[in-house]
């Protein structure tokens, strides 16, 4: 979320989403009401009225997309019971819609523990690692003001 709504000087460069809910609505009605960790953060009844929809789309990455936005890497598994790989292939079209390069690494087979991801596909890090490396080296050559103010 904060990668899509930050307001800085500073801007993002790339994004890497493991198995995140981009879409806190759909993800409640899916579960037929706000779950507990959701009721925990917005102090609410699981109840999904009017009010609580409003509130979900306004904490929902989906919704606050445009074409401004750096590139992202998904990563999702395609038996996550806890939030559902259509999340992910659902951002990913959005993200597209809007003329944002977007990557979406699927995992046959995996659920939402990440720990597990390796048995699916044991280069997954490595591959995440090597994409996240590309993508900043595409975006910021070595050499310029901010590579070396990072530097220091």
């Amino acid at each position: 979320f904060a990668a899509v709504t930050a307001e800085s000087e500073e801007r993002v460069q790339a994004v890497v989403g493991l198995a995140a809910p981009t879409d806190l609505e759909a993800d409640s009605e899916r579960r037929g009401g706000l779950s507990a960790s959701l009721q925990n953060l917005f102090g609410r009844s699981e109840t999904l009225d009017e009010q609580a929809r409003a509130l979900l789309r306004r904490c929902s990455p989906l919704y606050h997309l445009n074409r401004d936005l750096p590139p992202f890497l998904l990563v999702h598994g395609t038996n996550d019971a806890s939030v559902a790989y259509s999340q992910s292939v659902n951002f990913q079209t959005a993200l597209k819609t809007h003329h944002v390069p977007c990557v979406l690494r699927t995992l046959d087979g995996a659920g939402h523990r990440i720990a597990e991801w390796e048995t699916y596909d044991p280069n997954y890090l490595p591959k995440t690692v090597r994409w996240l490396a590309d993508t900043l080296a595409a975006v910021q050559p070595a050499g310029t003001e901010q590579s070396d103010k990072a530097r220091q």
